[in-house]
This record gives C-alpha cells, sequence and structure tokens, in this order.
C-alpha cells in the first residue's frame, strides 16, 4: 500500500497539503493524517476523496512515535511521500535553545 504521511495535518498548512496530495498524487492509494487533535482531522478527512488514516498523537512523545513505527511495520505500508509539517516553537536567541 502506497500511503502519504501528513503530520501537522490538522490545519494550516498542513490540511492545504493533504488536500493537494488527494487531488493531485494518483500513485497515493491513502493518506495519513498525522496530528494531537482528533476532532480537526476528521473534519479534514472529510473533505478528502482518498480512503484516510487519522493518527493522533504527539510528535514529540517518543512512545507515541514507537507506536507509530510499530503501525508502520503492521501495516507494511510504503511511505512514499512524507510531509513532516508538525512543529513547535521556542522563543530566545537561537544560541541559548537547547
Amino acid at each position: 500500500m502506497n500511503i502519504a504521511v501528513i503530520t501537522g495535518a490538522s490545519s494550516g498548512l498542513g490540511k492545504e497539503y493533504a488536500l493537494a496530495v488527494s487531488r493531485l498524487r494518483t500513485d497515493i492509494d491513502e493518506i495519513w493524517l498525522i496530528a494531537r487533535r482528533k476532532d480537526k482531522l476528521e473534519e479534514v478527512a472529510s473533505n478528502i476523496s482518498k480512503k484516510t488514516r487519522i493518527i493522533s498523537l504527539d510528535v514529540t512523545d517518543q512512545n507515541a512515535i514507537e507506536e507509530y513505527k510499530a503501525l508502520l511495520e503492521t501495516e507494511k505500508a510504503e511511505v512514499r511521500l512524507l510531509i513532516n509539517n508538525a512543529g513547535f516553537g521556542k522563543l530566545d536567541n537561537f544560541d541559548k535553545i537547547s
């Protein structure tokens, strides 16, 4: 199964990427939408014509990443497109941020 994985897919650019992938990428069988807010992911998925999988997780949580990794292995998914749009911000001078 060829999949596209989009993190930060619940709003903003992530949502727009998901909509564009569903329209433009005929080689993708399923779009995996990843973000923390399940309700927002469901809203995005309702506007996509391709099969979607909603994965509600926080990409900064190592345990969640391990669960995601296991899902990829179990499903034997072939990631054909990764849009790593999730992020967070820290405010400080660059040289002071860990």
